[in-house]
């Protein structure tokens, strides 16, 4: 409301019904909440007061997303933050909806859930989120249940607003790296995940398993997107050099993402590092020919 004021524009009666909506009931208590650690936030992406009801239905091209996030990095973990790569790479999912569309997706920390909203709302046939924090795979699950991604205590829905209107898998689940998976996703994501030099290795030997896993299934080569903040350019190139030991290929191709159409609204601290941020490209190389687990 207040960046619609801040616009000059005429707010419609029913998106001012939406507003109230959010400012009363769970959504209230939420934001006062906010002196335990936490609150809501909802966030608009291609926001125009001509879509109100494509924003009620949260459509693919534009809506609303609403997130339970911790105040401060103390409560939850850094899982239930808001990180600006993550909003990066869920612009790109809602943009690029032929992606991703029918696929079996996985997300390696999945934190507060915004990417896999925008999993959901493309159309993907399977959404995997996991991440490494029990807090942050509980807080996930309430945001896909208050964004109509999931039902309460389910983890498989017709999705309210998907135009295919198809039945989509969803699950939350936790998971380290360093643990077997068996999983076999058609597109790996991940944001914000290159931030420790520690993590880096066990992380790319994550992408090769699932990669390889997935590629024995398929006649096309499945896929990573990785988006990053960059604060060392250092740990970006370890991750560079630890990939193509590992007989991975990453393209950068942040410019196109930069370009693309659907773009969070009113976001200072993605406009803010939007030229910092990051998207990679990766899969396994044409003469990849066997696994080996280093010991």
């Amino acid at each position: 409301m207040s960046a619609a004021e801040a616009d000059l524009a005429e707010v419609e009666d029913e998106l001012a019904d939406l507003y109230m909506q959010f400012s009363t009931g769970d959504y209230a208590q939420g934001l006062a909440s906010s002196a335990e650690g936490w609150c809501y936030k909802t966030y608009a992406y291609d926001v125009s007061t001509g879509f109100t009801h494509d924003l009620q239905r949260g459509g693919g091209q534009s809506g609303l997303i609403t997130l339970k996030l911790a105040t401060n990095l103390f409560e939850g973990g850094t899982g239930c933050h808001e990180w600006e790569a993550g909003f990066f790479l869920a612009e790109f999912v809602l943009s690029q909806p032929d992606i991703f569309k029918g696929s079996s997706c996985l997300e390696l920390g999945c934190g507060a859930g915004v990417v896999g909203v925008a999993l959901c709302r493309s159309g993907a046939a399977k959404v995997q989120l996991t991440d490494g924090n029990g807090v942050a795979v509980d807080n996930c699950k309430h945001n896909l249940e208050i964004n109509n991604c999931i039902p309460p205590q389910h983890c498989a829905t017709q999705l309210a607003g998907n135009a295919s209107q198809e039945t989509q898998d969803v699950q939350v689940m936790q998971m380290q790296w360093e643990s077997p998976c068996e999983a076999q996703p058609d597109l790996i994501l991940a944001a914000d995940v290159l931030y420790d030099p520690a993590t880096i290795v066990p992380l790319v030997l994550l992408l090769r398993q699932f990669l390889y896993n997935a590629d024995a299934k398929h006649t096309y080569k499945p896929t990573a997107f990785i988006a990053t903040t960059l604060r060392n350019e250092e740990t970006l190139r370890q991750f560079l050099y630890e990939a193509e030991g590992s007989q991975l290929i990453v393209d950068d191709v942040s410019s196109e993402a930069r370009q693309m159409g659907v773009k969070f609204q009113h976001y200072t601290p993605l406009e803010t590092q939007r030229n910092n941020l990051f998207l990679h490209k990766i899969v396994l190389c044409d003469d990849f020919t066997s696994l080996t687990i280093p010991a």
